[in-house]
C-alpha cells in the first residue's frame, strides 16, 4: 500500500484548487481506506490520464479544448 508521494523529483507549479465537496468525498475514502487524501487523489489522477493519450496530437487538442 502506498502511505506517501515521493516529490523529490517533484517542480514547483500550478497546484489547482480543488472545490470542498471534492474534498469531503476523498476524505470519507480515506476513512475507508487508510490512505492519506494526496495518495487517493494522485491515484484518481493517473487513472484518469490513463485513459488519454498522451502524444503531441492529444495535447494539441486539450489546448484546444482550453481556450
Amino acid at each position: 500500500m502506498v502511505e506517501r508521494i515521493n516529490r523529490q523529483a517533484d517542480e514547483k507549479i500550478y497546484q489547482p484548487k480543488i472545490h470542498s465537496s471534492l474534498i469531503h468525498e476523498i476524505y470519507k475514502i480515506r476513512e475507508v481506506t487508510g490512505l492519506p487524501m494526496t495518495v487517493i487523489v494522485d491515484q484518481a489522477i493517473r487513472e484518469y490520464l490513463g485513459k488519454y493519450e498522451t502524444d503531441g496530437a492529444h495535447d494539441a487538442h486539450v489546448s484546444d479544448q482550453v481556450k
